[in-house]
């Protein structure tokens, strides 16, 4: 099977991620043109590795040479090929080149192998002889060895070297340090079994992986949408978990709820595109909401903490609230662990079944506000106090009621008639607080019950004007007679 994972040492591409094919050519094994190619890619990385590790391990791709200079198979190069085409890198000094032609001269010891000696450090006694090698001794815990690279008498010293000297300090720090790496992987690394190289390999693929999953890690990371970083987030953490395994946060569930809330239909459609909650875990998971039939405080909470930074007429609002027919019945609810059923004011209940539910809605008039402050569990008429206490506390966090919109159903209206009863208000308001609060209605079902009306009783009157159902029939047969003929 091809080695797909060459990368050219010019222009950095990887044969994986090419759509066509290319001739990716080895460094060869003669030093003096393997220094010239070294010379030619002008990166120093190259200059301390040896020939053999350079043939085996690096690449130059075919964009690089002439094609004079490739046979016509496109198979191998010929003798005194040279890569001289885009180039991207200056040429490499000569102070550099002369470690590669350390590294690969003849003199050096067989196989071209340092001496590697075992230097006791500064908190261990020095021994009166010190090993050509490594030797395995039992090293105490506060005992450390440290591994230096000593030529052979045949090398050539850095005394040798004039102009060494006039380097500065940090190259030659980075330069040493590089090559004491090149005589680890000498030690090592050469001269290795099938077995280990087979090991190397996938070491060598692990660890692009693993640079490959920390780049994808960065990307998520600069995400701007924090609802799209829980979605990935969640979904790389559960993809290989079987569905009653997987795991969700909390922000999982609350973003995933207000897509619920406002389209179940939806939420079913991207349940096959994204990797949401199941509904029943959504369920549960609303089971936990404490929600009890009382003024909720979060709610005023948040209109405080919003009222300061809103202008003047975004804090203008109107006070929505409806009925919701029930069945007389009894329930008995695990999480607040009590009978539900009864008519309940949040700190008052009563040994009465509750047949409505009554809530309420605040509505912004100026901008887009909609919270829920309260909701009851009533018969028939709701008291006219429940009206003034949220009324009033709905001003004291900062934002300001001017009317109230609702049905004409019979709990809304009897509560409106007893508030007006009980504050002497006109015929469309009531007084709170020396302001009229303007009493609104519902216009398409205020339509729908006059129609109603009409059609049941047979006669409309208003004012001092009358009709008739029985004109509307009437005028309806003319219009017909009148078409067809």
């Amino acid at each position: 099977m091809p080695d797909t994972h060459r990368t050219c040492e010019v222009c950095g591409i990887k044969e994986r991620h090419l759509n066509e094919k290319r001739f990716f050519a080895r460094f060869p094994l003669d030093v003096n043109r393997c220094k010239e190619w070294v010379k030619i890619v002008g990166k120093e990385d190259l200059a301390y590795l040896q020939v053999h590790m350079l043939h085996d391990l690096k690449h130059v791709c075919e964009v690089h040479f002439s094609r004079r200079e490739i046979t016509k198979s496109k198979k191998r190069l010929k003798k005194r090929a040279v890569p001289k085409l885009n180039l991207t890198l200056p040429p490499l000094r000569d102070e550099i080149l002369f470690q590669f032609l350390q590294l690969n001269s003849q003199d050096v010891t067989p196989q071209g192998q340092f001496e590697v000696q075992a230097v006791p450090s500064a908190s261990m006694p020095a021994s009166s002889s010190q090993p050509s090698s490594l030797e395995k001794t039992d090293v105490t815990p506060q005992g450390q060895f440290e591994v230096q690279a000593v030529p052979s008498a045949s090398m050539p010293t850095s005394s040798d070297v004039t102009t060494r000297s006039q380097q500065k300090e940090s190259e030659s720090q980075i330069r040493k340090r590089k090559l004491e790496d090149v005589v680890f992987m000498q030690f090592f690394v050469l001269d290795v079994t099938p077995r280990k190289r087979r090991l190397l390999s996938e070491l060598r693929k692990t660890k692009c992986t693993l640079a490959s999953l920390k780049k994808s890690a960065k990307l998520i990371d600069n995400l701007s949408s924090e609802f799209l970083k829980e979605i990935v987030t969640s979904a790389l953490k559960n993809q290989k978990r079987k569905s009653q395994g997987k795991r969700w946060t909390i922000k999982n569930k609350i973003s995933a709820l207000a897509i619920f809330k406002r389209s179940p239909k939806a939420y079913r459609y991207l349940r096959y595109l994204a990797p949401f909650q199941s509904i029943k875990t959504m369920q549960k998971f609303m089971t936990k909401i404490p929600v009890e039939p009382v003024l909720n405080t979060a709610v005023l909470d948040y209109l405080k903490k919003l009222a300061p930074i809103k202008k003047i007429r975004a804090k203008l609002c109107s006070l929505v609230f409806n009925e919701i027919a029930l069945k007389e019945r009894l329930t008995y609810s695990e999480a607040t662990d009590k009978v539900e059923g009864f008519i309940d004011y949040g700190h008052e209940r009563k040994n009465e079944l509750a047949n409505h539910a009554l809530v309420f809605m605040l509505q912004g008039i100026g901008r887009k506000i909609k919270q829920p402050p309260a909701f009851y569990f009533v018969r028939g008429t709701v008291s006219s106090e429940k009206l003034p206490v949220l009324i009033q506390e709905i001003n004291n966090s900062g934002f300001q009621v001017l009317s109230t919109i609702c049905d004409q159903g019979p709990t809304n209206m009897g509560a409106l008639i007893l508030l007006k009863e009980w504050n002497n208000g006109g015929h469309n308001y009531f007084e709170f607080e020396n302001n009229n609060k303007k009493k609104n209605y519902d216009i398409p079902h205020l339509l729908k019950s006059l129609r109603n009306n009409y059609l049941k009783q047979g006669f409309l009157k208003m004012e001092e004007l009358k009709g008739q159902w029985s004109h509307l029939v009437e005028v309806e047969e003319r219009n017909r007679v009148f078409f067809i003929s």
